[in-house]
Parts: C-alpha cells; sequence; structure tokens
C-alpha cells in the first residue's frame, strides 16, 4: 500500500470514528458492518421512514449520506416521477435525489469532501438536517405520484 493510500484510509478511519462518536452522543442508534466504513440509521418523518446511509468513501474522500426511498417506482409512473426528480433537484441548494433506471429505485444524496481530514459534529449535523428536510419535504409527494394519488401537475403546483 502506497503512503498515499495510507494517508486516505487514515483519514476514512478518522471521519468514521468521529461520525461514530458523534451519533453516540446524540443517542441515536445505528448499525455498522464488520470490514466496511457505512453507518445505517433511520428517522421517521411525517409518515414515511426515511432510512440513512452514510458512506465513508476511502477512495474519493468524502462522506455520502444515501437515503433509498421505501417504495419502487413503477414503469407506468416512471416517467412521471423522473420528470418530478428533475424538477425538485432544480430547486434544491444542497443534495439530489437520484432515479435509478436499472432497479427502477429513487434514493436522495448528499456528500462532504473530507481531503483535509476533518468532520464533526457541526457538518453530521448538516448533512443529516439537510438529507431529513428535503426527504421529508418530497417522500409523500414522489410516494403519492407513483400511486397515483396525485398528478405531476399537481406535484409541481404543490411548492
Amino acid at each position: 500500500m502506497s503512503l498515499n493510500d495510507e494517508i486516505k484510509k487514515m483519514r476514512a478511519m478518522k471521519v468514521y470514528k468521529a461520525l461514530l462518536s458523534f451519533l453516540d452522543q446524540k443517542g441515536w442508534k445505528y448499525s455498522t458492518r464488520e470490514g466496511e466504513l457505512i453507518v445505517h440509521l433511520g428517522f421517521v418523518g411525517e409518515d414515511i421512514p426515511m432510512p440513512i446511509i452514510f458512506d465513508v468513501d476511502e477512495n474519493v474522500q468524502i462522506l455520502k449520506v444515501i437515503s433509498i426511498m421505501p417504495f419502487g417506482v413503477s414503469e407506468e409512473h416512471f416517467l412521471d416521477i423522473s420528470m418530478a426528480t428533475t424538477y425538485v433537484n432544480s430547486h434544491l441548494p444542497f443534495g439530489t435525489f437520484m432515479l435509478d433506471m436499472e432497479h427502477k429505485v429513487l434514493s436522495y444524496r448528499n456528500s462532504t469532501c473530507f481531503v483535509d481530514g476533518e468532520i464533526g459534529a457541526e457538518t453530521f449535523d448538516l448533512l443529516i438536517d439537510v438529507a431529513c428536510t428535503q426527504i421529508d419535504r418530497y417522500n409523500d409527494r414522489f410516494f403519492a405520484l407513483e400511486k397515483g394519488m396525485l398528478t405531476l401537475e399537481d406535484f409541481i403546483s404543490a411548492d
């Protein structure tokens, strides 16, 4: 392993440990996977669960926050969901909703770089707050659009 790889690994582990410490201080329950720098936790918005995944990416030195919506996207509503996703993304100041065309899954993602190896409580709070705010703001509408209970025009006019 090169010196650069060692430095990347050290930075990633520092961020991972800081994240776990932050979550412990908050008293939040989470799960990890042995040998991976991934943390799973969950929140519940007004009614739809918001699973949150933190992925400390050692190679590119970013901390990713990902939330996969707890519903799939059908062929019938795929075009409307993709257009709604584009609309929402054009209005988000931070983060993005992504539509996985292969697996027909909608998710939210934001991230931050840790090239300097320093991420603390303020950054973790911001990442979680922004993710939960954006997800909670739109997940009900995405769900309603997917189930045919809302038209694309209604989705957009709800803003």
